[in-house]
């Protein structure tokens, strides 16, 4: 395959040509570089990466410092910075930072700290009116890019990446609608990109030869709000190649100026695979530096087709990577199948965007990094069989890492398949969900896992007495509250409709209540929607739609919801009166209105675990260890399933290798 070949970027020679590139990990603590953000950047140098691009928004200056990046500037990261260089060196794969300031775009930790930008006015910026950058400030600026350049190459980095992506400074700088600037930084093209050309300069000009500068940035940024047009970018692209200071392009698409832009700087499962492909091969054909490419390439055959058909040099594989680390390891050798797949939810990934660390909906040890370790070694004859009731994400997961460690595991489906509750994951890609059902097949055969499908646990197949442990993760089933259930109103659950147990007629009123907030209330909403006659409200007591979505595919539902006939009643919650009448009363202001008598109530998120087969079976197997997982414990979303199958997998062997 020409995606595991070897490329010569600069000075380097990478082992393959997939990339793991920048992407918030929101790991740092108050600007310091953790353990925990060592550890997952090691983890995919381990996996075979052919270049790690760390550190998503790194900042460059005290006057940009986020608590949740690394501070590059701040000498207390070098001590970290040197392991990190050390560790992915010994596996043999370099490492890059990203290094930038985001302008009137940065969450400053000091939140009374003002914010900078080439021009005031800045209002669709988060940070409203910013103090406009003088001359001195500029100057300065580009002295802290040199200045964390040298840090990074002191410390054995290989190279750093000066990003404007996402509506950075640099980009700001090159708007003629952010940057309206009389003086040297403002007005033609070329003084509106001297900024960029100046950090460039000095970036390059601080190191020595063996130390890559690359460049990320938009060619697409998809909306007329910046005046910067397609055409626009790749001479600016074009600009900074001629002056021959940038070693690789890394190219990508939209921007952060809308909120719907942002949803394309990580694009969600809508977006199509290898959306930003078109734009990478537009720039290889321009320029001289090597193209990387970014945006929903997921897998080996999909990356293979980027580098041969020429559109890009290189190909980010970041979000598959997060999924698996092992990934191009596991390419090398020949079973890209063993690679968990990305599912595409953005559940975990995307969290960062409400300042919360890193995960991954399918991978736990994202978060956890402690159950990446490797367990304590045990003796499978002396560990006894282990039955598990469940193959949904919970029940994989035990499964998988029991198997990987010797022990004798069965599992029992009562499905034709494996994956379980994966099915609902509506905002996930259909076809990557399909290949997440895929390798867990081929994940538990690999493992030695004997899966029984079309199986149900009943007392009489558990009932052995060579069980050793049971582990239940049966999952849940609907459950309406009893006020609900009780109503006077044909009342019905998410999962009757997502089932296809159940369907309203095409001229009815649905009120679809929602009040978790996840995705299903609003998924649900647009669907029914589709009936012209029918009559939707979706209603829900947090303050918006899908208000516990993470924001990317908040953005996404709602800007469904709003081209849609649905009526959206947020701050509003259903509620019951003795009469057994439904009310819908606004949580701030108390008013009520009484639910139309023929209106059919669809709610959602309520689901209870199975309690009555999990007292059969533990009365069938008294002697066993019993365990509750997943949603048979406490019904969540799929990361909060996985999760807690990995956990529960390593308490096990952790106390049969210590008992």
């Amino acid at each position: 395959m020409k995606l595991m070949e070897r490329f010569r970027l600069a000075h380097l020679t990478l082992r393959n040509r997939i990339v793991s590139t920048a992407h918030s990990e929101q790991l740092a603590v108050n600007g310091l570089i953790t353990p925990h953000l060592e550890g997952y950047h090691l983890r995919r140098a381990r996996g075979g990466a052919g270049l790690i691009i760390a550190f998503g928004s790194a900042s460059v200056s005290a006057t940009a410092a986020n608590r949740f990046n690394p501070a590059l500037w701040d000498p207390e990261n070098e001590p970290a910075l040197r392991r990190m260089a050390d560790a992915a060196h010994a596996e043999g794969t370099p490492l890059i930072a990203q290094a930038t300031h985001r302008g009137a775009r940065e969450v400053i930790a000091d939140p009374d700290q003002e914010h900078v930008a080439p021009s005031g006015g800045a209002g669709f910026l988060p940070s409203g009116t910013p103090r406009v950058l003088n001359k001195e400030d500029i100057a300065s600026l580009v002295r802290d890019y040199a200045d964390v350049a040298r840090r990074l190459h002191r410390c054995g980095w290989d190279g750093i990446e000066v990003t404007a992506y996402g509506t950075h400074l640099l980009e700001q700088f090159w708007s003629p609608v952010l940057n309206r600037r009389d003086d040297a930084y403002g007005g033609s093209p070329e003084n509106r990109l001297r900024f960029g050309s100046e950090v460039l300069r000095a970036v390059r000009d601080a190191v020595s030869g063996d130390f890559v500068v690359a460049l990320r940035m938009s060619l697409d940024t998809r909306t007329r709000r910046l005046g910067l047009s397609r055409d626009d970018l790749l001479d600016i692209a074009g600009h900074y190649d001629e002056l021959g200071v940038v070693d690789l392009f890394d190219v990508v698409g939209s921007s952060s100026v809308t909120a719907d832009g942002a949803v394309g700087t990580v694009p969600t499962a809508d977006y199509p695979r290898g959306v930003y492909r078109e734009l990478a091969a537009r720039a290889r054909s321009r320029l001289r530096a090597p193209v990387l490419v970014a945006g929903r390439v997921l897998d080996a055959e999909q990356a293979e087709d980027v580098v041969t058909s020429g559109d890009a040099d290189l190909v980010g594989m970041t979000r598959a990577m997060i999924a698996e680390p092992r990934l191009a390891a596991q390419i090398h050798a020949g079973t890209a199948e063993l690679a968990r797949p990305c599912i595409s939810i953005n559940e975990g990934c995307r969290r960062v965007g409400a300042s919360l660390t890193l995960a991954c909906s399918v991978n736990p040890e994202v978060a956890h990094p402690e159950l990446a370790e490797t367990p304590l070694p045990v003796d499978p004859a002396g560990a006894g069989r282990t039955v598990i009731v469940g193959a949904g994400p919970a029940g994989i997961e035990v499964a998988r890492v029991l198997g990987r460690s010797g022990l004798a595991v069965v599992v029992l489906e009562q499905d034709d398949s494996v994956g379980g509750g994966i099915g609902y994951a509506l905002l996930a890609d259909p076809h990557q969900v399909r290949q997440y059902r895929r390798w867990a097949e081929r994940a538990l055969s690999e493992h030695g896992v004997e899966v029984r499908l079309g199986t149900r646990a009943t007392p009489s197949v558990v009932a052995s007495p060579t069980l050793e442990r049971v582990v239940f993760a049966g999952g849940s089933s609907p459950a309406l509250p009893p006020w609900l259930e009780s109503a006077h109103y044909e009342v019905r659950t998410d999962a009757d409709y997502l089932a296809g147990a159940w369907e309203p007629a095409h001229d009815s009123d649905v009120v679809v209540y929602d009040p978790e907030g996840y995705s299903a209330g609003s998924v649900i909403a647009l669907r029914l929607a589709r009936a012209t006659d029918r009559k939707v409200t979706l209603v829900t007591p947090l303050g918006s739609a899908g208000g516990q979505v993470e924001t990317p595919n908040r953005i996404r539902l709602t800007k469904g919801l709003l081209r849609s006939a649905v009526r959206v009643l947020p701050y509003t919650e259903l509620i019951r009166t003795d009469d057994s009448k439904l009310f819908l009363r606004n949580v701030v202001t108390k008013d009520t209105t009484e639910l139309d008598a023929g209106s059919t109530v669809l709610g959602c998120g309520y689901r209870s675990p199975d309690e009555e087969q999990l007292v059969s079976l533990r009365a069938a197997c008294p002697h066993a260890d019993w365990h509750v997982v997943g949603d048979a414990s406490s019904p969540g979303l799929i990361r909060h399933a996985v999760t807690g199958g990995s956990r529960l997998a390593h308490d096990i062997l952790r106390r049969l290798g210590t008992g």
